[in-house]
C-alpha cells in the first residue's frame, strides 16, 4: 500500500509525470523510501527536486486525502491501479506519457490487451 500511496501522491503534484517519475524511481529504487524523513531531506536538497517537490509531497501525505480516496473508490468498487501494479495494462505502460494512475472499475483480464479505454483529465482544456 506504501508504494500505490506514494504514486499517488506523485500524481497528484503539478508538473510531475512519467519523465520524473522513472528518474526517481531509479534514484530510489524502492517508492516506500519517500516515507523517510532521510529521503526527503535529501531530495530537498537536490536542485533536480527541491524543497518545493518535497513540501507538495508531505503536505499531500499528511493531508489524507488518499485514504479518503481510497475508501470513496473500495465503496464504488473501483480499483486504483498504479503504473508499479502487475495488472497495470502493458501497452498502456509503454506509451511515452502513460497515467501513473488508473481508476478501474470491474476486471483487467488478458483478453482487454487490445481493448479501448474512455481517459479523462484532471485540468481539462478547451482545446481538449
Amino acid at each position: 500500500m506504501d508504494v500505490q500511496k506514494a504514486v499517488w501522491i506523485l500524481n497528484c503534484l503539478r508538473g510531475f509525470g512519467i519523465q520524473r517519475f522513472k528518474v526517481l524511481k531509479e534514484e530510489l529504487g524502492d517508492l516506500s523510501r519517500l516515507f523517510l524523513p532521510k529521503t526527503l531531506k535529501a531530495l530537498s536538497a537536490d536542485p533536480k527536486w527541491g524543497a518545493e517537490f518535497v513540501s507538495g509531497f508531505e503536505e499531500l501525505l499528511g493531508s489524507g486525502d488518499f485514504e479518503r480516496e481510497a475508501e470513496q473508490c473500495a465503496a464504488q468498487g473501483i480499483r486504483m491501479v498504479s503504473i508499479l501494479d502487475p495488472d497495470y495494462p502493458k501497452n498502456l505502460a509503454s506509451i511515452y506519457d502513460p497515467p501513473l494512475v488508473l481508476y478501474v472499475k470491474g476486471m483487467l483480464i488478458p483478453e482487454d490487451e487490445a481493448a479501448l479505454a474512455i481517459v479523462g483529465t484532471r485540468h481539462p482544456t478547451v482545446y481538449g
